[in-house]
């Protein structure tokens, strides 16, 4: 995959460029961002089918995103949902209760700033700044997304302790159910890279 995206930078990068030819400048942009597209899906490859992995190694897909994460909106929901299962998947590597707040905090408001910058940048329509209508960096199925995790965190980190730790049952369920949940959405993400890499 990286091979052959390298084959096409370095074919349309080899040719000269002249001040009138506009063309191989918008060819050289668009071989650059199919290299980065490349290697972000073939770390997310990796990550997806790879025997044992651990959950940090998603930082791998995460990082070439967001390279690319200001260039369309396409790019900027690709990164923030990669952004939004990953990072919520690392949650549980914080399992002390005094780390509760920490974890909370630091994911809010990574996913607050990630949304609000890349909405300024990659949303504003024209000078006004103003979005388009409908038209904002997370669609309807991400709001969902985003209420599920809230109620899987909810359920994580006050209703299973006080319901179900004191009787020893379902111990590894949080564990389970957020594996499962996230594995899905980052499912649905690899999908995603790749057809955006082919487009």
């Amino acid at each position: 995959c990286i091979i052959s995206a390298w084959k096409v930078g370095g074919s349309s990068l080899s040719q000269p460029m002249t001040p009138s030819s506009r063309s191989s400048k918008t060819n050289a942009v668009d071989a650059a961002e199919y290299f980065i597209h490349a290697v972000a899906f073939s770390s997310f490859s990796g990550f997806m089918l790879g025997y044992h992995v651990h959950e940090k190694a998603i930082m791998t897909s995460i990082i070439p995103l967001s390279l690319l994460a200001t260039t369309s909106r396409e790019n900027a929901r690709l990164f923030t949902r990669t952004c939004l299962f990953g990072i919520f998947g690392l949650l549980p590597l914080l399992f002390r209760t005094d780390e509760l707040l920490l974890k909370v905090a630091l994911f809010t408001s990574w996913m607050s700033g990630v949304i609000f910058i890349l909405e300024r940048i990659v949303f504003k329509n024209g000078k006004s700044g103003q979005r388009e209508k409908g038209r904002g960096l997370l669609t309807a199925m991400d709001k969902l997304a985003v209420g599920v995790l809230v109620l899987l965190l909810t359920f994580m980190e006050i209703i299973h302790p006080i319901k179900f730790m004191p009787q020893g049952k379902y111990e590894f369920m949080p564990l389970m159910m957020t594996s499962v949940f996230c594995a899905m959405g980052l499912l649905h993400c690899w999908v995603k890279s790749f057809l955006q890499m082919m487009s």
